[in-house]
């Protein structure tokens, strides 16, 4: 396929989420603060958008601090692929038994749909973005972060740093752009307002949501993806209008917590069948959702070397799987179900994913032990399985609905 034709179909299949989207509100008054958000996701992908002074530097999950970026005067855009559409040419250099999202990613560039980055940031969370890293490194400049395997250990804590700290200087030398402790300072500011904003939202979902899970998770999705001060600036016009409205549901709800795997535009089919069967997303635990976004970067002082020291430490309890033991993880969710009510959980995996996959079976059982209910979703990219995601879905909210009459 052209690229102009897979551009399209890209386009296209951003709309037909859209679109199911503000289907699944029914006779509700639509939110108007959501036109910004609804239009922007269907340039996720489009750097041409973007000022040409500016750079762009493509980044891969949350583990990258976006304030380094923000403050050597660059943008930086998630490049994790969720478009069915791009996979099929990746897998002719990589297995098809690999993750989509990093199928999907290898594909964009493989189709020179993303090679106008100036630079790419990859880090060592997975085997799939390490290999990825490898083959796109021939296509455009590419920095690799090492994670640490754990968090609990001094050395760990240590070695980010390090990273955080060459990050710094390899920004610096590839945009041949100063960070200055003015610049690094208002980029923590202005992401510190980001999330204070992304906790508002979520505060205003804990009682009666006024506000569709699949489009509280467009807004904050597309906090990785816009211009950091339209979003702030639209985001805060959300909030706003949102204080004032009536719930979206009556109650009483059936309130759905989703964790696992990154849910990724346009494969958006996961929120959208849970609250097409009746359950209300209310909260999630996914790193392209609200996963790291709660909490502000915290800093002893606004020198260079404590601003660092504050943005390592933010980055490095993201809870992400990739982290033995991963405690942290399972201690937020337990604890957001008690905050948020949560009645079930739906914890989603990509074929492929083994970080995900292979740590659903902790999560489950912390939660089995608080008779939280758990569905469990294997899938990928496509609509081939929706019918029998369909099926479990409406079992599980129908499970839910019992247990809530007794």
């Amino acid at each position: 396929m052209e690229n102009k034709d897979l551009k399209i179909e890209l386009t296209k299949s951003i709309e037909e989420q859209i679109t199911k989207m503000k289907k699944n509100t029914g006779d509700n008054t639509p939110i108007r603060s959501m036109d910004y958000f609804y239009e922007a996701a269907k340039n996720i992908y489009r750097i041409n958008n973007i000022d040409s002074s500016t750079p762009v530097v493509g980044t891969f999950c949350n583990m990258i601090p976006e304030e380094l970026i923000l403050a050597v005067g660059a943008k930086p855009l998630r490049i994790c692929g969720g478009f069915q559409g791009t996979i099929p040419i990746s897998e002719s250099i990589l297995p098809q038994v690999y993750c989509p999202l990093i199928k999907s990613s290898v594909g964009f560039f493989m189709k020179n749909m993303l090679n106008d980055l100036n630079m790419l940031i990859v880090p060592t969370t997975c085997d799939g973005k390490k290999k990825a890293a490898e083959i796109l490194a021939e296509k455009i400049t590419t920095l690799i972060m090492e994670v640490p395997h754990t968090i609990e250990s001094p050395q760990a804590r240590e070695l980010w740093l390090r990273e955080v700290m060459i990050l710094k200087r390899n920004l610096t030398s590839h945009l041949s752009k100063k960070i200055t402790r003015k610049g690094l300072r208002q980029a923590i500011e202005k992401t510190n307002k980001k999330r204070a904003l992304l906790r508002e939202l979520y505060e205003l979902r804990k009682k009666n949501p006024p506000i569709l899970g699949a489009d509280a998770l467009l807004v904050t999705h597309m906090s990785f993806y816009s211009d950091l001060d339209s979003w702030i600036t639209h985001t805060e016009a959300l909030v706003n209008e949102l204080k004032v409205k009536e719930a979206v549901r009556e109650e009483p709800n059936l309130r759905v917590m989703l964790t696992g795997a990154p849910v990724i535009l346009p494969t958006w089919k996961i929120p959208l069948l849970i609250e097409e069967s009746g359950g209300l997303i209310v909260m999630d635990d996914l790193c392209s959702g609200a996963k790291m976004l709660l909490r502000n970067c915290e800093v002893r002082s606004w020198n260079m070397y404590d601003m660092l020291i504050g943005l390592a430490d933010y980055y490095l309890m993201s809870g992400c799987p990739c982290f033995v033991p991963n405690n942290t993880r399972i201690t937020r969710i337990l604890n957001d179900i008690k905050d948020y009510q949560i009645d079930g959980v739906v914890y989603h995996n990509l074929s492929g994913c083994q970080l995900y996959g292979g740590e659903a079976w902790r999560v489950e059982k912390a939660l089995k032990k608080q008779d939280i209910p758990v569905l469990r979703l294997e899938t990928s990219y496509g609509e081939g399985d929706i019918k029998q995601l369909k099926i479990r879905v409406d079992a599980f909210i129908e499970m839910l609905e019992a247990r809530k009459e007794v």
